[in-house]
């Protein structure tokens, strides 16, 4: 039990041994624990063992094990309890109640609430809230091996995995192996997953080859008379002020048919659900996404990187003038025009995967994932969110210079409602974003961020220049991008390649479209919605077909209030009061190139020198309430969609060599070897803009 009365301390997992950081710029310390990948932590739960196999489990069921029982036994803790599952996700949002500010109590209309969308605090309070998950799963591994009365040996090998345990991510930029397409990995899709206890406590559980998958879903602890968990919205007496309600929409104003009042009726749900990703090819991948986010010197800040939140551009402008000053002074200089408030910005990549793993149609499935009320009651959403973590963690690396700037919160602000120490003072000690900007003082990194041994030096410390090189050339392996494809089809003689993908002679630049979008994220008083893209139909009209749909920007929102005198989220209210907008964007060019190839009669298009011809006739968009119903344009009017045209350059320069060790010796003979690395964009200009769902203007000439 935590006392409601006394703050408690997020410290992450202690460090299972002393580690030197090696730290210059980038955060570096050898030896630290990391956090892996969900499908390489999972391997051991979907693989049974063969009779002849040992029975004792190696490290990688051990790990397995602990996070599986851990799990399920945090989920099952009493909503009751401060530190259960069910009050930690509830920080994120529903049932607005307040958590380590003494007793609970519900927030009302004056509270600040936790909410930290649409700010350039997205990434870091998420961060220490992650921090703080990680910390519990721990200490629940730590009384389950209690609970084993172990012997002394066998336990301190057990404490040993729990130790350098780590949270895991979900990288669903990546598509799944046993999908070939961008999927759940397969352990988010079954019910049961192996376990490996110790041999000698094998007899408590029942059937260690089908273990209940605590990665399944969320259930509600609380049960009814029949043992069966009880509605969400129906919690026992002496907890009614956790019951979850319907999130609705109350604002009259935006209800044009009975249909746009329909409610997200979690309340009425005992566990969630995922109905967003099905297991089918897509054309759009979201690496996509991931890729063009580590080109070189696409964002003039970290607030372009860390929020959706639209800054004004003279912001935008002195903070770049004080960027380009610096890189002047830099051994390489690369041409740059940074492409209007820098490219989609992590959020709102982040508010897309909620949407494909949630769902957003009552009709074909709605998902807790897809609303920021409930998500955080999804397992997924921890994975999901430790990814984001990662995005942000090399991003850093990449750009460690590029912090909250003079036009930002203060990066001493409080985050809200997380502590520093146990019964420490509830106003001093808080996180703030400067103390959680180094992830490796936190005691963890990832295992992504481990250097090559030729970007050491002789003693020991990371040669940054080398490893930020091989960094970005990682990235490019992993993740797909419009380059690759144009340098594919430039490089391989049996493909006839399309007129004006490529800009100049040399074939050093291709043509790159994106869809630049201000919106505001606020105008059905909160409620998600979606602003989906389609490219493709008869002259003059675009086909709202699955197969024409290339992307769509997703709100994820929720309303200020939950009801006319209930509470909600006051950052929302907040904002939407002060009229703050949101940015994104949705690159095309691959989208382009298939519609291209495909010769489908919905797409007249033959090669990209009628493609901005083509852009004006077939492209347009929709706009979708969460829960599927069309809305007029006339809903949105902040709305400015603009298509912006223009240039990627294929990068690729020498190795680094470090100064020292057999590896920068081997390196430094292979005087011919260069980094590939993402592609520059560069000198983007709009072609024309899309009002309020219609086009209007004209091709730029």
């Amino acid at each position: 039990m935590c006392d409601d009365d006394k703050t408690f301390g997020v410290t992450g997992i202690p460090l299972p041994c002393d580690i030197k950081h090696l730290t210059k710029e980038i955060p570096f310390a050898p030896g630290i624990p990391l956090r892996k990948e969900i499908s390489i932590l999972a391997h051991p739960g979907l693989h049974p063992p063969k009779p002849d196999e040992p029975q004792e489990p190696e490290e990688p069921g051990r790990e397995w094990t602990l996070y599986v029982l851990a799990l399920e036994q945090f989920k099952k803790t009493s909503v009751k309890e401060k530190l259960s599952y069910f009050r930690v996700a509830g920080i994120h949002a529903a049932p607005y109640v307040t958590w380590d500010q003494g007793k609970p109590k519900p927030l009302n209309n004056n509270d600040e609430g936790y909410c930290h969308h649409n700010k350039t605090t997205f990434p870091t309070w998420h961060r220490v809230y992650m921090l703080l998950f990680e910390q519990l799963i721990w200490k629940h591994m730590k009384k389950i091996i209690e609970g084993w009365n172990l012997s002394d040996t066998e336990a301190e090998t057990w404490r040993k995995t729990a130790d350098n345990w780590r949270l895991p991510y979900w990288d669903w930029a990546l598509k799944q192996a046993f999908a070939e397409s961008v999927a759940l990995p397969r352990v988010l899709t079954v019910s049961e997953v192996c376990i490996y206890p110790p041999e000698s406590r094998r007899d408590k559980y029942e059937d260690t080859t089908r273990y209940p998958n605590p990665l399944y879903g969320f259930d509600n602890p609380e049960l009814n008379n029949d043992e069966e968990p009880r509605r969400l919205g129906d919690m026992p007496q002496g907890m009614e002020m956790y019951s979850i309600k319907d999130v609705v929409d109350e604002d009259k104003k935006n209800h044009h048919t009975p249909e746009h009042h329909r409610r997200l009726p979690w309340s009425k749900t005992t566990a969630t659900g995922r109905w967003g990703i099905q297991i089918k090819p897509s054309k759009r991948h979201s690496g996509l996404d991931v890729n063009r986010m580590f080109s070189r010197n696409l964002y003039p800040n970290w607030a372009a990187f860390a929020s959706a939140e639209l800054k004004e551009e003279k912001e935008e402008k002195e903070e770049k003038e004080e960027k380009e000053e610096k890189e002047e002074k830099e051994e390489k200089e690369v041409k740059e025009d940074h492409c209007q408030h820098g490219y989609t910005s992590v959020e709102q990549v982040h508010n897309t995967v909620h949407n494909n793993t949630g769902g957003s149609s009552l009709t074909t499935g709605l998902g807790h994932m897809s609303d920021p009320s409930v998500a955080a009651l999804d397992p997924v959403f921890w994975l999901h969110h430790c990814q984001i973590d990662r995005l942000t963690a090399i991003w850093q690396c990449l750009n460690w210079e590029l912090w909250f700037g003079k036009q930002d919160v203060n990066p001493d602000e409080p985050l809200i409602p997380f502590h520093t120490k146990d019964n420490g003072d509830p106003k001093k000690d808080v996180w703030t974003s400067n103390l959680c900007r180094d992830w490796t003082k936190l005691n963890y990194s990832y295992d992504s961020l481990q250097p090559c041994p030729d970007a050491l030096e002789e003693d020991g410390s990371l040669n940054e220049k080398k490893y930020k090189q091989n960094l970005r050339a990682y990235i490019h392996r992993t993740y797909p991008c419009a380059g690759q494809v144009a340098c594919k089809i430039r490089d391989d003689h049996d493909i006839d390649e399309p007129h004006g993908l490529w800009l100049d002679e040399d074939k050093k630049e291709f043509v790159d479209y994106v869809i630049s979008v201000d919106y505001n994220r606020y105008a059905l008083n909160g409620m998600s919605y979606s602003i989906q893209f389609y490219l493709g139909g008869t002259p003059g009209e675009t086909n709202y077909d699955t197969e024409n749909f290339v992307g769509e920007i997703f709100t994820f929102s929720g309303p200020s209030r939950s009801g006319p005198e209930e509470s909600g989220c006051a950052n929302c209210r907040s904002q939407a009061k002060q009229g703050i907008l949101s940015h994104g964007k949705v690159p095309i060019t691959i989208s382009l190139v298939n519609q291209i190839f495909d010769s489908d009669k919905d797409h007249p298009i033959k090669d990209f020198e009628g493609a901005e011809t083509y852009l004006e006739s077939f492209l347009n968009c929709k706009f979708v309430q969460h829960g599927g119903v069309e809305l007029d344009a006339k809903c949105f009017p902040d709305t400015k969609i603009s298509v912006l045209r223009g240039a990627g350059i294929p990068t690729s320069e020498p190795a680094v060599v470090a100064a020292g060790g057999a590896a920068a010796a081997a390196a430094a003979d292979n005087t011919s070897h260069k980094a590939i690395l993402p592609p520059v964009y560069t000198e983007y200009k709009t072609v024309y803009s899309i009002k309020g769902g219609k086009k209007s203007g004209a091709p730029a000439q």
